[in-house]
């Protein structure tokens, strides 16, 4: 093959134009789905975000309401306690009981 030969075939074989606006479109094509990969995960991380707050707030309402019913069963208890028969009670046991008395009913009226 002569020397001119060859540097015809050389430059034959060289891009066009055309293809590199077919490069460009896929190129581009390529840069927009990209671009929506990117906002679907923004968009699930915002999600997952979202998801994390609610249960974090229902863990919290969660123990709120645990703790009202601790007190609420606490209270039911020191009430039947409270209304609890004395008669079988020896006097070294009812004023034991006298003085614990007190001391619960200030301890729940400061609290």
């Amino acid at each position: 093959m002569g020397h001119k030969r060859a540097k015809d075939e050389r430059y034959r074989n060289k891009k066009t134009p055309e293809s590199f606006s077919a490069i460009s479109e896929k190129l581009d094509k390529f840069i927009e789905v990209s671009t929506l990969a990117r906002k679907d995960r923004e968009k699930m991380s915002q999600t997952q975000q979202n998801l994390a707050n609610s249960k974090v707030e229902v863990a919290r309402l969660n123990e709120k309401a645990a703790e009202k019913n601790l007190k609420c069963k606490m209270l039911d208890t020191y009430r039947e306690l409270l209304l609890a028969p004395t008669t079988n009670l020896n006097a070294h046991d009812l004023a034991e009981g006298e003085s614990t008395r007190e001391y619960e009913v200030g301890f729940i009226c400061f609290r």
